[in-house]
């Protein structure tokens, strides 16, 4: 039996992308799916395709700047399922502007989602799984403009920098709880963050969604092999998409 055969598993911004790719991942390992998100019609389509392969799955329309609906998500799942094993922080929005171009509406927007959201749930997550005693796994999608910064893309920067901060903080936090704490840092992954970034759209082919995907579930599984694996394959990949479709 598989280490994450039967686990729980909460993956926010679930309705495309990397959350969708991870969520159909997760229950190809025999998971319980919880799908959280805004577009509660695009969870449901998803949650058809993985009740098809046999496991559990469970929609919750979430917007994960209000702790109200952070709340309710989490609730919801334990009444469901009585625990959560693994939480996958995915949810995020990026907006391109420079400096004087950035309204306060804007950084509040992307402080919402990308750093007050993963505070909100992480912490949820967290008590839940030490009121329940699990030795659960907090995932979390940053971005490689957590490490670096880049023009014109401040606002995102700073609030991938926060996570970076945040999640690494926790780490030692969090493990006397049996509580383990990754952050997966991708870089040019074909979601519609990017599409909405991109200065030059799509150059080349970049990774796929269901590439990042297999390294999270990878993760979860603690095999450090099947991570290693993974992450070599994932190399090659963007070796290969840059030879075969850079243009001419």
């Amino acid at each position: 039996m598989s280490f994450l055969q039967n686990k729980v598993v909460v993956i926010t911004g679930a309705s495309s992308g990397i959350g969708a790719a991870t969520a159909l991942a997760f229950a190809q390992e025999g998971c319980a799916v919880v799908l959280a998100a805004r577009r509660v019609e695009k969870l449901e389509s998803l949650k058809q395709q993985i009740v098809g392969l046999g496991v559990p799955c469970l929609v919750v329309q979430t917007d994960v700047t209000q702790l109200k609906d952070v709340k309710k998500l989490f609730s919801t799942a334990e009444k469901q399922f009585g625990h959560v094993d693994i939480l996958v922080n995915n949810a995020g929005i990026g907006r391109n502007a420079f400096l004087l171009d950035t309204s306060l509406q804007d950084w509040k927007d992307t402080m919402d989602t990308n750093l007050s959201g993963v505070f909100y749930c992480t912490q949820e997550a967290a008590r839940a799984m030490v009121a329940k005693k699990i030795s659960g796994h907090i995932i979390t999608v940053s971005s490689v403009l957590g490490l670096v910064g880049i023009s014109g893309r401040s606002a995102y920067c700073a609030s991938k920098h926060g996570v970076t901060g945040f999640k690494r903080s926790l780490r030692g936090e969090l493990k006397k709880h049996g509580i383990i704490v990754s952050l997966v840092h991708p870089a040019g992954v074909d979601t519609d963050i990017v599409t909405d970034l991109a200065v030059d759209r799509k150059k080349w082919k970049m990774l796929q969604s269901e590439d990042l995907a297999e390294y999270i579930v990878a993760l979860a599984s603690q095999n450090v092999l099947r991570i290693i694996g993974v992450r070599l394959l994932n190399i090659w990949r963007r070796v290969f998409y840059a030879v075969k479709y850079y243009p001419k």
